[in-house]
């Protein structure tokens, strides 16, 4: 008899052990469902896709049941092919009137690529080519005003090794100069962007101190 209930204990523990095995392989594979989608939402999000959590979640759990959907994987793919479009031209024409209004401003030069320079303050000597180095500060920003990045000290680029439209700006200036350039996304980081810093197809705006060229 004690062997017999040694054994259904053992037998009892074992099945307790796989329970807790399970759930735990249940729970990592929920987490890494859920990150896998939360990651996606964030990239809905940074591209500028506006969506209702709630019910993303509630279609969800739908289609995982198995119940009725009123629409295929292939029409969900159509409706956010559709969204992505939808707010890529609103983009470009916000865009383009930020450019257009820069482009108005006094002392304003727009070149035949599409950049916006600005003389906000002269400077004096010998313009840099795209073989040379140079020494600036600089503020960036977004056409909303946010600024994405800037400088704390001066630093020093190539001028070959920036984004076309900051390469052209930069042999435009002289040292000792402030300017301002108004990039087109087609000079700067395009339809693309950076990740969770520049939007796709968002135009750069610089204000950048050019403080000598580098010898």
């Amino acid at each position: 008899m004690k062997l017999r209930s040694i054994a259904a204990m053992v037998m009892a523990a074992a099945a307790t052990v796989a329970v807790a095995q399970g759930e735990q392989l249940n729970q990592a594979i929920g987490v890494l469902l859920g990150a896998n989608i939360q990651a996606s939402l964030l990239h809905l999000q940074d591209d500028g896709i506006a969506y209702d959590r709630e019910q993303v979640l509630q279609a969800l759990d739908a289609y995982l049941r198995g119940d009725s959907i009123p629409m295929t994987p292939q029409q969900a793919q159509a409706t956010l092919r559709e969204a992505f479009d939808a707010h890529d031209r609103e983009l470009a024409a916000a865009e383009t009137a930020f450019i257009d209004s820069v482009a108005a401003l006094p002392n304003a030069a727009r070149t035949p690529s599409g950049l916006v320079f600005i003389v906000l303050n002269p400077g004096e000597g010998d313009f840099p080519t795209v073989a040379d180095t140079v020494e600036l500060s600089y503020t960036a920003r977004l056409s909303s005003g946010e600024i994405f990045d800037e400088t704390a000290e001066p630093v020093q680029f190539p001028v070959e090794g920036l984004v076309p439209g900051f390469s052209e700006g930069l042999c435009m200036m002289q040292p000792g100069g402030s300017y301002r350039l108004v990039i087109p996304a087609e000079l700067g980081y395009g339809a693309q962007g950076i990740q969770g810093i520049i939007p796709g197809g968002a135009a750069l705006d610089f204000t950048v101190n050019f403080i000598r060229i580098v010898k």
